[in-house]
């Protein structure tokens, strides 16, 4: 006795033909497939993380929008190398980041403020040098700095003993320098001066 199954229909007690027989294993390659299908256990999606270190103070945060990623500078750190008054190339070589990367509206106010808090920050310590140490350097230089004081500098030239300087006037003196030579070469070098013709006398007339 022969079963088989063809398009959801049993057929029993007759030999099945060539077609039969091609219908019933097409159906037994597709329940295998499904059945494959069914045990076959889903691959695991990689999702990238969503945030990792790449330096100290500084990491990668996923942007979901689009997939990429963005530099994310630790405020903290960033401060504490902004007071210092370092350049936007140094810090950026110290975190290894672009420097556009501190250039971000964020991170400039912090970068601004870090440099606002030092200049606070030396100002309060000049002051406390100045009036309470009574730092004589600094008390100048503040009271020329903010008062507009300025040193007065006099010099005055006297003769011996704090006297005046006297000018003593006598004869001029006049240097004559023996001739060179070179100025009698030069005369004689010179074409004679040209000959102007005049009435002729009758003296002249005669000679």
């Amino acid at each position: 006795m022969y079963i088989t199954i063809t398009e959801g229909y049993v057929h029993g007690m007759t030999k099945p033909g060539k077609s039969q027989k091609h219908a019933a294993t097409r159906l037994t390659q597709e329940q295998k497939r499904q059945l494959a299908e069914q045990q076959k256990v889903p691959q695991k999606t990689f999702l990238p993380d969503r945030l990792y270190t790449v330096h100290p103070g500084v990491q990668k945060v996923l942007v979901p929008e689009n997939g990429s990623y963005k530099t994310v500078v630790d405020p903290e750190t960033l401060y504490e190398l902004a007071k210092t008054y370092a350049s936007i190339e140094s810090m950026a070589t110290v975190l290894g980041v672009d420097p556009n990367v501190l250039r971000d509206p964020d991170n400039d106010a912090v970068i601004q403020q870090a440099r606002a808090n030092a200049e606070l920050g030396l100002r309060a310590s000049q002051f406390k040098a100045a009036t309470e140490d009574r730092n004589p350097t600094m008390l100048i230089w503040l009271g020329k700095q903010l008062l507009q004081q300025k040193d007065i500098v006099r010099n005055e030239q006297t003769g011996p003993d704090g006297k005046p300087i006297e000018l003593a006037v006598g004869p001029s003196v006049v240097a004559v320098l023996p001739p060179n030579g070179r100025d009698l070469d030069q005369s004689r070098r010179l074409p004679p001066p040209p000959v102007v013709a005049g009435p002729v006398s009758a003296d002249d007339r005669t000679s």
